[in-house]
């Protein structure tokens, strides 16, 4: 149990909470500094929900959370008087409950998890197979206020960046749609760095870099024009679209912790043996995310038919062509997660059509004069889908469709108009989501 030369020790470990942002690892942090700095045989966490004045504890992915009202057992007393609670003995306790406060230990410690500004986050509970010290309690409770201020900060730092990410993600949609050939690119290989950084073991901040990053790649390319001031056709080089992102991006007062989007989207096309652009960087002279970018970027050009001009590969001949350029084009370390990493799999969902025709109806939510119109969905994928119709919509059109499934129901999605060709009676939309019902809870 700690003494007063422990002290110190705990003060390092809570300054650790304030550089943790993400909630479910603070959460984790939290337990474990309790537990080795006082000795507990057990801890947990309770999060308060003021919507429904209950506590719980997070469950892992798919399984619902533990939920009780505030007010049951010692963490729901300690979340309604917001105070400490020391239970000397479990058995003789009449406010411990079995199924909601933890351990089958002699002793319960329960402190409320409050920021300074006095926002109630939840509750600290610690066990001990004996009565513990006075100064231990004092340790949970410092620990427990150091956690309630340190989480309204990872709240707030998430906001903010998902938020940022909502951003970047619609401009990566907005730069797909100028062109039907690059429909949903930046969606996917934004799905497909976040993939890939994660099989790596990048933390969770640098792959919300990575994934931003990989919806932005091409923003500068909006930047672009085709043709000269004197009005010629005129081609622009290479590297001139990455400069362009980085100077517009640098304009963009990121969250702390987002900086190197910058340089990561201008990074992307620099290659491990120093033959990109446009500084041709070699090695790890760029950073990690720009390589684990341009391996899956690459592999997305290739299955699309771009890297190599009129060869659209089949995904078996991309994976091959990544393979062979380990420790040539590619980071040979990113090479090696990509071809174990679950992204091939990603990417047949990504390309899988279904061929069977279903009816549609659509509403045109960016031109609310027009009525609303019926049609067939022809082809539809992960990314979009083609409609069949009497009415037309233009380029860029934000639509709400209904798409009645062959169960007979109608699945309702956001999508924006890509590509709009026809004339007279019929006419085909190819569009791709925003959003869809099926997304909704993930």
């Amino acid at each position: 149990m700690p003494g007063a030369a422990d002290w110190s020790a705990i003060e390092d470990a809570v300054l650790g909470f304030y550089q943790v942002t993400d909630t479910e690892r603070l959460v984790q942090k939290v337990k474990e500094v309790v537990l080795e700095a006082t000795d507990g045989v057990g801890a947990a966490v309770y999060l308060f929900d003021a919507d429904w004045d209950d506590l719980y504890i997070p469950a892992a992915p798919g399984r619902e959370p533990v939920r009780f009202p505030a007010g049951d057992g010692i963490a729901g007393w300690v979340a309604k008087k917001q105070g400490l609670y020391v239970c000397k003995d479990i058995d003789r306790d009449p406010l411990y409950q079995e199924g909601i406060d933890i351990g089958d230990d002699a002793a319960v410690v329960a402190a409320p998890l409050v920021a300074a500004a006095g926002a109630f986050v939840g509750v600290l509970e610690v066990s001990y197979q004996e009565q513990p010290p006075e100064n231990v309690i004092e340790a949970v409770m410092f620990i427990a206020r150091h956690g309630g201020n340190a989480y309204i900060s990872a709240e707030a730092h998430a906001a903010e960046t998902n938020f940022s990410r909502s951003i970047a993600r619609s401009y990566g949609t907005a730069v797909d749609a100028l062109d039907p050939q690059t429909s949903d690119h930046s969606q996917r290989v934004a799905r497909y760095a976040a993939e890939l950084g994660k099989a790596m073991g990048l933390p969770h901040d640098r792959i919300r870099v990575l994934e931003m990053s990989a919806y932005l790649h091409d923003v500068g390319k909006t930047l672009l024009s085709s043709r000269s001031l004197d009005g010629k056709p005129q081609e622009a080089p290479k590297y001139l679209h990455l400069v362009l992102s980085e100077a517009f991006l640098m304009m963009v007062e990121f969250p702390p912790g987002l900086a190197d989007i910058p340089r990561v989207v201008k990074e992307h096309h620099e290659y491990w043996d120093g033959s990109g652009v446009p500084d041709g960087l070699a090695g790890d002279a760029a950073l990690q995310e720009s390589r684990i970018l341009c391996v899956v970027n690459d592999f997305d050009a290739l299955r699309q038919g771009w890297l190599i001009e009129g060869q659209k590969a089949t995904l078996e001949e991309a994976v091959e062509y990544i393979k062979n350029e380990a420790d040539g084009l590619y980071d040979p370390e990113a090479v090696e997660a990509f071809l174990d990493s679950a992204v091939h799999e990603m990417d047949l969902r990504s390309h899988n059509r279904y061929e069977y025709r279903t009816p549609i109806e659509i509403e045109n939510l960016s031109n609310t004069e027009q009525d609303r119109f019926s049609g067939v969905a022809a082809d539809i994928s992960e990314g979009g889908l083609l409609i069949e119709s009497k009415g037309t919509a233009a380029v860029g059109d934000l639509l709400r469709i209904f798409i009645y499934l062959p169960s007979g129901e109608p699945l309702e999605a956001i999508v924006r108009v890509a590509r709009s060709t026809g004339d007279g009676e019929k006419h085909m939309i190819g569009v791709h989501y925003i959003w869809h019902a099926a997304q909704q809870g993930s």
